[in-house]
């Protein structure tokens, strides 16, 4: 019995029905491994792209989580149609796009990349939080600009602001301001400093911009539902599109009057050395009138090319 066991050896397609013999029986249903195997495959291929598509999600909730942090704190308000949103205006503000500081924060100039527009964005940041000086300014600028239209008043588009910083959205000035043209001012940009030493304002450029300047006070003083007085009319706060077009900018100290042709009085004066009116400084009451005096020193530095004030506070170019 022994010898016929193996004289079967070696025979893989060998089976019997007689349960004595240690062979593979007839009736069983043999197994496909090539089935067997690609089952397992199939598997194991289920559980790997299930594994990465787990792992491919918590990812992308993680950076939407962190993304989210970054920008939800941040307030978006438009005045204007607009085909860009906080996220393209933030993401520009690098040092290659800065164009000017200032004791209250930064100017940048950004592209829309939808447009090809440029916009001029001013950053008012406080380490910790914003002054109060500041955020009054900052509130004053947006309650105005955000409801005035004019051909001669600076075109706000949005205001963006969280706790820590605020930033106002401009119509970009290609020209900037008029003091850099008039008396060449130091922190003018790159691309503008070859332009001023080469081109000398004429007098039709230099009427048409005292023009432009006084339409645009002119609507803030006659045609607005309130009064708006400027109290920082100069030459710096007046700036210039790519065709010398003035439009009056910086309404951060403006104030309202409560009753046409009737003054407010201040407890603090406003403005700068130079183009202050000496009724204001001694009285401190708010009307067109110190407006216009300041418009005045501007049309006598448009006139001469002379500074307000040489430096010297005590002393004026109107005097």
């Amino acid at each position: 019995m022994k010898h016929m066991k193996t004289v079967f050896l070696n025979n893989p397609k060998l089976c019997v029905n007689v349960p004595t013999l240690n062979l593979p029986r007839c009736d069983a249903k043999p197994v496909n491994s090539d089935k067997l195997s690609t089952k397992y495959l199939v598997m194991i291929l289920i559980f790997a792209l299930a594994g990465a598509f787990v792992s491919l999600s918590k990812v992308h909730i993680y950076h939407r989580k962190n993304h989210s942090q970054d920008h939800t704190a941040w307030k978006f308000t438009p005045y204007h149609k607009l085909d860009l949103d906080e996220y393209n205006i933030l993401s520009s503000l690098t040092e290659n796009n800065l164009i000017g500081c200032g004791g209250s924060g930064k100017v940048y100039r950004i592209a829309n990349n939808r447009s090809g527009e440029l916009l001029a964005v001013k950053m008012i940041c406080n380490n910790r939080r914003l002054d109060q000086k500041l955020q009054k300014q900052f509130e004053t600028e947006v309650e105005i600009l955000s409801t005035m239209r004019h051909a001669n008043i600076v075109k706000l588009l949005c205001c963006i602001s969280n706790e820590t910083s605020s930033l106002l959205v401009y119509e970009y000035m290609e020209k900037q301001s008029l003091d850099r043209w008039l008396h060449g001012k130091k922190q003018r940009t790159s691309s503008m400093t070859s332009s001023v030493h080469n081109f000398v304002l004429d007098w039709p450029t230099r009427l048409q911009i005292a023009i432009g300047a006084a339409k645009g006070l002119c609507h803030m003083h006659e045609y607005c539902s309130v009064p708006i007085i400027h109290r920082d009319v100069k030459s710096s706060n007046i700036l210039l599109d790519a065709e010398f077009n003035a439009k009056i900018a910086d309404f951060g100290l403006a104030e309202t009057l409560v009753k046409q042709g009737e003054p407010n009085t201040m407890s603090g004066i406003a403005g700068s050395y130079g183009y202050i009116a000496p009724e204001y400084a001694y009285t401190t009451k708010v009307n067109k009138k110190i407006d216009v005096y300041s418009f005045g020193v501007v049309l006598l530095e448009l006139v001469t090319g002379r500074e307000p004030n040489n430096g010297d506070e005590h002393m004026c170019l109107a005097e």
